[in-house]
């Protein structure tokens, strides 16, 4: 068996490496790839753990990248690179803030496209630490108004996930931000991803995910 697409304690996952590795022998996976969100660093980190003691497979060097393409922003899956050649490259590119600031952020801007477009929210409504996605505060609190109901599909009215991406990948959707100053271009990504390429027999590839 083989997954190609796992996340770690490194970005959103909730298992260690080693736990990774662990639960990756006992569901008899034969390949596993480690594609934390826009980092190398779990790759680096692997190469201070004993990999055999807890997995007997193969782990390919992997990472998913948010990026931009047309206006859109999308996950790129990119593998088979040198962590070390990349992570210099990630540092210097990916904004670095603080994450609820920039959660914060995010929220206000969502929240001033709802006034802008007529959507109704409560009075007062502030970002909730607890709940953490500011998408997920919005459209817990839009959702409860029914008036608010002619604004969406019926997807994006009856399903977070559907509304989140919506709001995040579709430049025609009413609430829809733009990351571009946030993340570079999916060009950008899949050139650096191949100059940090192995030099082995095995190609670096890239899928495109666009959630």
């Amino acid at each position: 068996m083989i997954d190609l697409h796992t996340h770690t304690i490194f970005s959103d996952g909730t298992w260690t490496l080693e736990e990774m590795l662990t639960n990756a022998e006992n569901a008899n996976i034969s390949i596993l790839a480690i594609t934390d969100h826009d980092t190398a660093l779990p790759h680096i980190k692997l190469k201070e753990i004993d990999i055999k003691k807890f997995f007997s497979g193969r782990v390919i060097v992997g990472g998913e990248f948010n990026a931009i393409f047309r206006n859109t922003k999308i996950e790129l899956l990119g593998y088979n690179f040198n962590p070390v050649q990349l992570q210099n490259w990630i540092d210097s590119t990916y904004v670095k803030k603080d994450e609820i600031q920039g959660y914060k952020e995010e929220f206000l801007e969502i929240l001033e496209l709802c006034k802008k477009n007529g959507i109704k929210t409560s009075n007062g409504l502030k970002y909730d630490e607890s709940l953490k996605y500011p998408t997920k505060i919005i459209y817990n609190d839009i959702t409860k108004y029914k008036e608010n109901k002619k604004f969406f599909t019926d997807d994006e009215w009856n399903v977070r996930e559907a509304f989140f991406r919506s709001c995040t990948c579709n430049p025609n959707f009413i609430l829809y931000r733009s990351f571009s100053k946030q993340y570079p271009s999916a060009k950008e990504v899949s050139t650096q991803i191949r100059k940090a390429r192995w030099k082995s027999i095995y190609s670096t590839f890239i899928f495109i995910l666009v959630r």
